[in-house]
Formats: structure tokens, sequence, C-alpha cells
């Protein structure tokens, strides 16, 4: 005779599946870690889906880091995968710049209008790294890189801090060009922003810039147009020094055929005569 006995109830709720592995989706500001510790889960535990939903709800309850999501998928060996998924959004309690030496944080602050218990998302943060970064690329700095992470995930406090990358500053050494056979460089340089740096350098310090350079590179392109190269083409190159500290900008224009008018025709016009409208 066989006898059937059936597990104590206690015993029935440790038969859980093993967490092989937690993935976090869709985190730009938050660390993986500050997610699962935020949570109190780990890989390698039992799961406990009513202690999983439970943390959940509260994360979602307290609305600080956005809102949380998340499925469980089976995996080798009887065990799951939780895949937790972020969409961020977080209540900023401070805000911090670290390795910023030519702006004062204040300035970076006032520049991108961050103020404590602003709501940032993914998009915003990256929106105030670009702003930032362009702050010192006007400024002569063409590496500077900026990442914002949330460095502090806890309650009471969310600090948002940027990590300035600021890298050296260039300035242009010479604007030289290539091509122009029927216009001066002269003609060309006063068509730029850009300009060499010229004694004294405090007055004149020909910081490189470059989203001024490719203006640069369309203003000699529109001058040769209003010569009459409607054909013109230009395109602009800068090589660096070693050190990054110069800048040598080459301008090269393949120039084209140089359009004349030939004859100027009106025709309607009752008013005023060929003359007075050519005149005019």
């Amino acid at each position: 005779m066989v006898l059937l006995c059936g597990l104590p109830a206690s015993a029935a709720r440790d038969v859980r599946p093993v967490i092989a592995r937690i993935a976090v989706e869709n985190t730009y500001l938050l660390d993986h870690e500050q997610v699962l510790a935020a949570l109190g889960i780990e890989a390698g535990r039992p799961l406990d889906d009513e202690e999983l939903a439970a943390a959940v709800g509260r994360w979602n309850d307290a609305g600080l880091l956005g809102s949380l999501s998340y499925r469980v998928e089976p995996a080798p060996e009887g065990q799951v995968e939780v895949i937790l998924s972020v969409s961020e959004r977080v209540q900023v309690t401070e805000v911090v710049f670290r390795g910023n030496d030519r702006f004062s944080s204040s300035r970076l602050s006032e520049l991108i209008g961050l103020e404590p218990g602003t709501s940032v998302s993914q998009a915003d943060v990256r929106n105030y790294e670009r702003r930032i970064a362009a702050a010192y690329h006007e400024e002569g700095f063409p590496v500077a890189s900026v990442h914002g992470k949330l460095t502090a995930a806890e309650p009471g406090r969310r600090e948002l801090t940027f990590y300035v990358t600021e890298g050296p500053r260039t300035y242009v050494q010479t604007i030289a060009f290539g091509g122009n056979e029927h216009v001066e460089d002269g003609e060309l340089r006063d068509a730029m922003e850009s300009r060499a740096r010229r004694w004294p350098s405090w007055l004149w310090p020909g910081w490189f810039d470059e989203a001024v350079f490719r203006r640069d590179v369309r203003a000699v392109e529109a001058a040769y147009h209003e010569r009459g190269y409607l054909d013109a083409e230009a395109e602009g190159d800068a090589a660096f020094s070693d050190d990054m500290s110069r800048a040598a900008l080459t301008i090269t224009i393949r120039e084209g055929q140089l359009y004349t008018v030939a004859k100027v025709e009106f025709e309607g016009n009752t008013l005023f005569t060929d003359a007075e409208l050519l005149a005019a």
C-alpha cells in the first residue's frame, strides 16, 4: 500500500522558481543597481510575486522616479527572468555639476534653467546636456562632452549630476583657401565669422567653434553665388594639433562656371518704362 501525503502549506509556498536574472530596460538617469535596491529584489533568490508586485506598486505610488512595469519570463532549469521596464520621470531635489572649470556651476544652472523640485525625463536631460556642450563649443572647447546621471536615489534625495569633460581649448591658428581663382582670400575671409588668433590674443583670441565654421563654409559658397558662380561648392576641413590647442582651417572651393546676364526684358509694364524698371 502506498500512502500519498500532501505537502504542508508552508512548504508549498517555498516551492517557488528562482530568479536567474533581472534585466532593467530603458534606464538613462538611473543605474540598474539603484532600481534593484529600491525594489529590494536580487537574482538567486526565489521569486515572490506578491512581494514584487507590492514593491512595484510602491515605486509607482511614490511617483518620484517615473513609472515601472515588469514581466516574468521562463529561464532554463525551471528558473525565471524578471524584466523591469522604467519610464523615467525623476523629481530632482538637487542639481550638481562636476568637472566644470570654464563655467561656474551657477552659470550652468542659469543656462539650463533647471530648478530643484522639477521633474525631468530622459529627453529633458539630453537636451540639458546638448545646451551645456554647445556653450563649451562656442567658447573654443570643440570636444567638450556632458553626461547627466542621477547619483542619489533615496528617500528625500534625488541628486542629478552633470559630469562635464571640457577637453582642451582650441584657437584658430590659420585660415586658408584652395581653388579660388577668381575671388581673393580677403573677400572670402570677410564673409566668415571665424577669425584666426591675432596679437594681442586677449583682444582677438580666435577661439574655434565647429558650428560657426560650418556656417562659414556655407557663407563662402553664398559669396560665390552672389558673384555669378551659381554652381560653386565649398568644403571645409579643420586640422588640429596633437594637443588640440590649435586648429588650421581650410576651405576648398570648386568655382564652376561664371554665369552672366545676357539680356533683360519686361512684358506687360504699362505704368513704367523698361529703362525705369532697370534703373530701379
